[in-house]
């Protein structure tokens, strides 16, 4: 009698499995039904400006944040707060200059596009460990949100990084011209200045 309910179950397992195999198929292949072939339009560099933002170049830092909390009796006691922090730098590809005449592309001035600090890398040090009390959490995250803007703003003056992650961007998008311009053979070259 168990051996029948055990042999049972499988069935209804199995049959189970075999139905939703089929329903997937069947949305898959509805799916590809209704695609319908897309009218091929003649590609031109100006289409680029159509990418929001291109992401060229990825930093990550280990950083230590300061802040001074005065204390009762004790005095002034210095927290140390040491975070990773990542930084996203780029361009904003809708102020792409594109001169098709000229096959000249001129690359705006890079920034910060994205930044972020790991919460999980988050260590706290003291000056002095008697009877002291620790910073709140919100105190924390607002020392660690103005050393991210500090650091931001260090890397925006760094010329090196900033051309640097320009460059990487012109050789993306000469790359990106390079294959979307190869089907139809005719691959042209552009010039790349800078802003």
């Amino acid at each position: 009698m168990e051996e029948e309910v055990k042999n049972s179950k499988i069935s209804i397992k199995i049959s189970f499995s075999v139905i939703i195999l089929i329903a997937a198929c069947l949305i898959i292949f509805l799916s590809f039904r209704q695609l319908r072939p897309v009218a091929k339009e003649e590609f031109s560099a100006d289409s680029l400006k159509r990418i929001s933002n291109l992401h060229s170049l990825k930093c990550s830092f280990k950083n230590v944040a300061v802040m001074e909390k005065e204390m009762p009796i004790l005095g002034m006691e210095k927290y140390f707060i040491e975070y990773k922090a990542t930084v996203d730098i780029g361009i904003d590809m809708s102020e792409l200059d594109i001169n098709e005449e000229e096959k000249k592309i001129v690359i705006p001035k890079a920034k910060v596009m994205y930044k972020t600090y790991d919460a999980n890398s988050i260590e706290e040090y003291r000056s002095t460990r008697i009877f002291t009390s620790s910073i709140s959490n919100n105190e924390v995250k607002n020392l660690l949100a103005k050393s991210l803007d500090d650091l931001v703003k260090e890397i925006e003056q760094n010329d090196t990084m900033m051309h640097n992650a320009q460059n990487i961007a012109a050789n993306q998008i000469d790359n990106l011209i390079k294959n979307l311009y190869s089907v139809s053979g005719k691959i042209p070259e552009y010039k790349y200045e800078y802003q």
